[in-house]
């Protein structure tokens, strides 16, 4: 049954005993008495009179902006619109919207209101346009900034942008109830809008009070993020967008706040991830690529000056710009793009393992597109491996695979303050073994054979031998010989059909590595010991 306008009002009784449940749940009440109040809540926020007792908290002045109360109300009255929006006869969606509308200027304005308030009230005029179909949505919300007090303009700009992100991001949500037919419209509502958005996202991308802000600048470029994750958008006009421009330039920047700079890089990579290096993109990769180059200089500066979320910001944008054009890097013309593996190269080389980890998805697709790679033969009419090209990448990156495998020695060897008798930090140090075993195995696939990285490997644990007859540090040895034991489990991956090796392999090794791997392995009872 439908709720009618007027059975959205409050009950009394119901919003005394929903202010008991409250109190119970966040008061100094026992266990028993919480979970009694947390069933209570549960089912309550499943029926229709929590429409009205949510709408009450959230429209009354009174109501406390950090209580409980405001957040639950504000999450259920969002589920209730995704969920339960069959509940409300036509006056009532009308009245809800009318609603909405005045608490998010109320409670965007009000001081001292948390981002999460603020964040979930547009969450739900974004659902509420979405099941409306509110077709003049871009025009309210870009009308609100001339109802802004004096003085409150950023405030209210941040109002809008959250608004307009909610707006893609819940047409896009699975778990708001509409069905495809008007989900798809709503789409192409947003579509239609673009051109606006872009240009009133620039509009205000050029007020220095907004860009100062620690609250409104990062909300501006979040929501242009949502703009370009969900909507198609032309690649040039992309390109040519103020705000992207500048915040790749200001990527560079050193000092900036902390929520700011992150909000830069999501933008970034999410322009990077949507729109990759196929030819109709070419004028933004035109204007990417140089300005992620130029980063170079500002990773080694924050590196050292030992800002570790600065490293891992650069270190995100590199290694995403070049997974996103791995098509490029791949290309049998010569375009330097062995500057972009080395930049990526760069941040696997870092002494943190966090920033390290980011890059070694890269190396993966890297290695997998180049196995991938085929040629039509027309004798044949089928295609086939294009052997040539996949033989000058080899020449190409060969010395940065190289130097990939060294890293991955060095990445496997266990810290200076591991804990053995740490579960949890065994755990976790063996899961990142595991990982940086695959790029060993990327490694073996990609310089034609684990025979390659497994003297690789050798070597090294050859050269680590010195350090622990002098000074008993097993650590590096033990690393280069996990990462050479590691290679040999891609050896059935990567042969080339050769038989399989005679029985005095050692666990597989080929015969002549056999000997100083075993001399190796009998050498070091310390170190195995140790181990």
């Amino acid at each position: 049954k439908r709720a009618s306008e007027q059975s959205m009002a409050a009950d009394a009784a119901i919003m005394a005993e929903f202010g008991q449940a409250m109190a119970a749940m966040y008061g100094n009440s026992g266990q028993e008495q919480r979970r009694t109040a947390d069933r209570w809540l549960q089912h309550f926020s499943t029926t229709p009179e929590a429409w009205g007792v949510c709408g009450a908290i959230v429209g009354n002045p009174g109501t406390d902006p950090a209580s409980p109360a405001l957040m639950f109300a504000l999450k259920t009255l969002h589920d209730k619109i995704c969920c339960d929006f069959d509940d409300l006869d036509a006056a009532a969606r009308l009245s809800l919207r009318e609603a909405l509308s005045g608490h998010l200027l109320t409670w965007g304005l009000r001081p001292g209101v948390a981002f999460p308030v603020v964040r979930r009230l547009a969450l739900c005029a974004g659902a509420l346009a979405v099941q409306m179909q509110w077709n003049e949505v871009f025009s309210y919300a870009t009308a609100l900034i001339g109802q802004a007090p004096p003085g409150q303009e950023v405030q209210v700009s941040r109002l809008v942008v959250e608004l307009l992100a909610a707006l893609p991001d819940q047409c896009n949500d699975r778990f708001l109830g509409v069905g495809d037919e008007k989900r798809r419209a709503f789409q192409q509502l947003l579509n239609g809008f673009i051109p606006q958005v872009l240009q009133f996202l620039a509009m205000l991308g050029e007020q220095a009070p907004l860009m100062a802000n620690s609250d409104a600048a990062p909300a501006l470029l979040r929501c242009f993020a949502d703009w370009v994750r969900y909507c198609p958008m032309d690649p040039a006009v992309l390109a040519g967008h103020p705000l992207l421009v500048r915040s790749l330039e200001e990527l560079r920047a050193t000092g900036a706040d902390e929520e700011v700079a992150e909000a830069r890089v999501d933008l970034v990579i999410e322009v990077l991830r949507k729109y990759d290096a196929r030819s109709e993109n070419l004028p933004l990769v035109q204007m990417v690529v140089p300005r992620v180059m130029a980063l170079e200089s500002s990773y080694r500066t924050v590196v050292s000056s030992q800002d570790e979320d600065g490293v891992r910001r650069l270190a995100r944008v590199f290694t995403e710009m070049a997974e996103a054009y791995t098509e490029l890097l791949l290309a049998p013309q010569e375009m330097n793009q062995v500057e972009v593996v080395r930049l990526v190269l760069l941040c696997t080389s870092s002494t943190d393992l966090d920033t390290a980890g980011i890059t070694l998805r890269f190396w993966y697709y890297l290695v997998k597109g180049w196995s991938e790679l085929r040629r039509w033969n027309e004798a044949i009419r089928d295609w086939e491996q294009d052997a040539e090209t996949k033989r000058g990448l080899q020449q190409r990156f060969g010395d940065s695979v190289v130097e990939l495998c060294r890293q991955c020695v060095r990445l496997s060897t266990y810290p200076d303050d591991y804990d053995s008798s740490d579960k949890d930090e065994v755990s976790k140090f063996s899961s990142w073994r595991r990982q940086v075993g695959d790029s060993v195995g990327d490694c073996c696939a990609f310089l034609g054979g684990f025979e390659h990285v497994l003297g690789l490997t050798l070597q090294m644990a050859g050269s680590a031998h010195g350090p622990l007859s002098q000074s008993g540090e097993w650590r590096p040895l033990e690393a280069a010989l996990v990462s050479a034991l590691g290679a040999l489990d891609f050896k059935d991956d990567f042969k080339d059909g050769r038989q399989a090796r005679s029985v005095g392999d050692l666990h597989g090794v080929p015969a002549p590595m056999a000997p100083p791997l075993l001399g190796l392995l009998l050498g070091l009872p310390n170190a195995c010991a140790a181990v």
